[in-house]
């Protein structure tokens, strides 16, 4: 039997505020994700700044060049890093050859 038909998955809009918090639930794996987002971007420099009560990320990426790129981007959750041969997880804090 060869059934080659995709059939997508939907999930509950209730669940997508624990998706995020399991994914960057905490301000290290919030800050990892943006470090990865501005390697993605292609940046060469990645500044943070922290204190007491917030912190912010700038990066020198090139950021999103059309709507449509943002769409696709936003539309799937949890998309893994890639980087130049290495295939970064979310979550995991590691890099695996790809």
């Amino acid at each position: 039997m060869n059934d080659e038909t995709f059939h997508e998955f939907e999930v509950d809009k209730s669940i997508i505020t624990d998706l995020i918090h399991a994914q960057n639930g905490t301000v290290s794996t919030a800050l990892r994700e943006l470090v990865m987002n501005a390697i993605d971007a292609g940046s060469k420099r990645c500044d943070i700044q922290l204190n007491s009560s917030s912190f912010s990320v700038a990066d020198t990426g090139e950021g999103f060049k059309s709507k449509e790129i943002i769409e696709k981007v936003f539309k799937r959750f949890g998309e893994p890093h890639l980087k130049k041969g290495m295939l970064f997880l979310a979550g995991s804090g590691l890099g695996a050859v790809k």
